[in-house]
């Protein structure tokens, strides 16, 4: 899975340069309530749009993982304290023996 997850993504950034070497013409962008316009090749505004996509992935998975990383949190504290009470108990154990020994 993690092998066609990394091909998938060499994919689409191989496609999406190639597109966007293959359109350098300038665009104007125009942002409607402010009176400006900003121009740029095609190419910029292909890569930024690609680029604001991954972002929004990656907060979207970070998101998404939230319940697992706080479920893997709460296992790891119930482990260290069944790790100590184990100890406990062994420690009560070997006492217990070398008392009945003696």
């Amino acid at each position: 899975m993690r092998l066609l997850t990394w091909l998938v993504g060499v994919a689409v950034s191989i496609l999406t340069t190639l597109f966007a070497i293959s359109n350098p013409m300038p665009v104007s962008i125009t942002f409607w309530p402010f009176p400006f316009a900003l121009d740029v090749g095609l190419y910029i505004l292909i890569i930024g749009a690609v680029f604001c996509g991954f972002l929004v992935g990656v907060l979207v998975t970070w998101v998404a993982a939230g319940k697992h990383r706080r479920w893997i949190r709460k296992q790891r504290s119930e482990i260290q304290a069944l790790e100590g009470e184990l100890t406990d108990v062994r420690t009560r154990l070997v006492s217990q023996e070398t008392s009945e020994a003696a």
